[in-house]
């Protein structure tokens, strides 16, 4: 209930909200009356990146740019949001999501 976390919550569920991307996964919902505080996004089956890497193990270069291009599409959608691009601070393989069709 720290004002500052709360305020710092409520501006990425606003930022979230805006953001509609093939790549970027999207906001469903929110809870906010109840801790902890949780944001709801698309369920996406296949997991994350890094279970994913675990798994199969070492990518094909084909595989491996079509995946490095769809972080790179999703970023730049975000970085070029106007009027405030949005500049993700935690970009790892534990939370980038792989939908049903592969895609990131």
């Amino acid at each position: 209930s720290d004002p500052e976390r709360v305020n710092a919550f409520t501006h990425e569920l606003t930022l979230l909200a805006k953001a509609r991307h093939p790549n970027i996964v999207q906001f469903v919902g929110a809870v906010t009356q109840n801790l902890p505080m949780m944001i709801v996004v698309e369920y996406n089956p296949k997991g994350d990146l890094s279970g994913y890497l675990q798994k199969k193990g070492r990518l094909s270069p084909s595989k491996a740019l079509r995946f490095a291009l769809d972080i790179a599409r999703g970023m730049n959608y975000l970085h070029e949001c106007k009027p405030d691009p949005i500049i993700h601070c935690d970009l790892t393989p534990k939370n980038i999501l792989l939908d049903r069709g592969g895609q990131l």
